[in-house]
């Protein structure tokens, strides 16, 4: 007598040759059928809250996008609580999605931001492709793939350790970047950060990556770009009306300065433009702080705000090298 080991053996033996067998496949597909049909697309219809039910054409998505569905954003929606992504979840041009919620994107999900998204933070475990404006009013934590190809804007902390690229893009962070262990970072990538860290074999390849101003939401504010044996220091968006001179100022403490430069305004042919100066003396291994003195025609003179270059890794000032 067969033990029962033996005889259900047997039986799956069985069952895969019925599988293999024309009404097997047959039953089979619709079997496959049936599960993809509870996939489902949920596309907003008007302007609203995200847990509004009047927002949606094909019932609620819910909060979170189950794996399978796909969620348009084809009206100004306003998310005021929290968003998870196993789905897809699309921005269509011309749209926004907006509020204080946060938005989690885990490893099988999809966020395509065509239009304006503006929420409170990202966690993005998945992929997320930026065609658009793109900003968080405090964090984005990436250890997915993340292609930004336009704007974004990074209230306070930038924290990589997936990947980074893009075509032609930038990337500005209020506080602070770090790219560490397996981070990586390449493309046509312009990074703007307050203190940008490069730790544990991180990589960058093929990036500007330059240090703001403390206010880079203002419109005139000071950058200072990473060069080989050099640093840049940008200042954007300045009037050159009324400006006599411009003085460039270095200091290692932040608190006292030596002029390193001055720039005649009749020297700069249009300062909206980011105006340039380089600092072919970079101080090796130490924070170094950079600020701009604007002399009017009256001979009255104004400050804006230092950027802070932090202590690159090994001392060395060149992006190849971080």
């Amino acid at each position: 007598m067969e033990n029962s080991a033996n005889i259900e053996r047997k039986k799956g033996a069985s069952f895969k040759k019925y599988l293999s067998e024309p009404m097997g496949l047959l039953i089979t597909a619709l079997v496959c059928f049936s599960l993809s049909s509870y996939a489902g697309t949920y596309t907003s219809k008007s302007a609203g809250n995200y847990s509004s039910t009047d927002v949606w054409e094909a019932g609620y998505p819910g909060n979170l996008i189950k794996d399978g569905d796909t969620v348009f954003i084809k009206s100004n929606v306003n998310l005021g609580s929290d968003l998870v992504v196993k789905g897809i979840l699309v921005v269509a041009p011309g749209y926004s999605l907006t509020g204080t919620g946060n938005l989690v994107v885990l490893g099988s999900g999809y966020f395509n931001n065509k239009g304006i998204t503006l929420v409170k933070s990202i966690t993005n475990r998945g992929a997320i492709n930026n065609a658009s404006v793109l900003e968080t009013s405090t964090d984005f934590i990436n250890t997915g793939t993340f292609e930004n190809n336009q704007s974004m804007i990074v209230g306070n902390i930038l924290d990589n350790t997936g990947t980074i690229t893009g075509k032609r893009s930038q990337i500005m962070v209020n506080k602070r970047m770090i790219n560490a262990e397996t981070g990586r970072i390449n493309g046509l990538v312009d990074i703007c950060s307050n203190d940008f860290s490069n730790v544990g074999g991180a990589q960058i390849d093929s990036v500007n990556v330059s240090f703001c101003g403390n206010k880079i939401f203002s419109a005139t504010y000071l950058t200072a770009s990473v060069k080989k044996d050099a640093i840049q220091i940008n200042l954007n968006n300045s009037n050159v009306a009324n400006v006599a001179e411009y003085e460039i100022e270095k200091s290692t403490d932040g608190t006292n300065y030596t002029k390193i430069a001055s720039v005649k305004s009749s020297e700069v042919k249009d300062a909206t433009q980011p105006f340039n100066f380089s600092d072919n003396s970079p101080v090796s291994g130490k924070t170094v702080f950079y600020r701009m003195k604007v002399i009017d025609a009256n001979g009255k003179a104004s400050l804006i705000t230092p950027v802070e270059v932090g202590n690159m890794q090994n001392g060395v000032y060149s992006v190849s090298n971080l």
